[in-house]
């Protein structure tokens, strides 16, 4: 893996760090000028064909050879740029999937760039794995989520609420939590995913009585 300084941050499911050739619109200029980093190659799937993210040697310009692009000559190659189109949309852009309201959403639209992967999920899948994913904001699906609270706990019981006291104090909050203790997080989310499955929804009677009192029950999960 290249050293974590030479990784850029965005906001993908699987990890909030990509790799430094990774397509991200938001580090894109509309022109070629200033600093933005040089991306992997695309794909334009309507036309079937690699698309360079860079200017190719014999570039009639010779400052841009081997330049970034930027988001405008991406579009045009695309066929998908439009006279006065703006970079960003005023005030602020309202990120939606197919909405071309702006240069920037308009090659984020694109399936490269909406097929990108954070920089953990490539290396793993390069390797043969497979990632799967916990849906967006359901920390319920997580049992790490709950040892965490629990952890977040213990510190904040036993903690001197001073900077070295925390960093005393972590180390202890993460071993108090027993190995039961996790364990028993572990089947809750089980039994709520089986919960979603069988078509509950979230916070009813029908969906506590699942998850809640599932430990008195006997269940098959999917797989097991």
């Amino acid at each position: 893996m290249p050293p974590l300084s030479k990784k850029r941050k965005s906001c993908f499911a699987s990890t909030a760090t990509v790799a430094p050739d990774a397509l991200v619109v938001a580090d894109m200029n509309l022109g070629p000028s200033g600093k933005q980093p040089v991306m992997c190659e695309e794909f334009i799937h309507s036309k079937q064909c690699p698309q360079p993210m860079v200017f190719p040697e014999n570039y009639s310009d010779p400052a841009l050879r081997r330049k970034p692009k930027g988001i405008k000559q991406v579009l045009l190659e695309r066929g998908l740029w439009r006279n006065g189109m703006r970079l960003d949309c005023k005030p602020k852009c309202q990120i939606q999937a197919g909405v071309d309201c702006c240069a920037r959403q308009c090659l984020r639209n694109q399936r490269n760039f909406q097929e990108q992967m954070g920089y953990l999920q490539e290396v793993i899948e390069a390797r043969g794995h497979q990632v799967i994913l916990y849906p967006k904001l359901h920390c319920e699906l997580n049992f790490i989520e709950f040892f965490r609270a629990a952890a977040k706990r213990y510190a904040r019981e036993n903690c001197e609420y001073s900077l070295q006291g925390l960093r005393d104090t972590i180390p202890h909050a993460l071993e108090a939590v027993p190995e039961v203790t996790i364990w028993r997080f572990y089947q809750k989310c089980q039994w709520t995913m089986q919960a979603y499955r069988e078509g509950c929804q979230y916070s009813t009677v029908e969906f506590k009585d699942r998850v809640y009192k599932s430990h008195r029950k006997t269940h098959v999960l999917n797989g097991d």
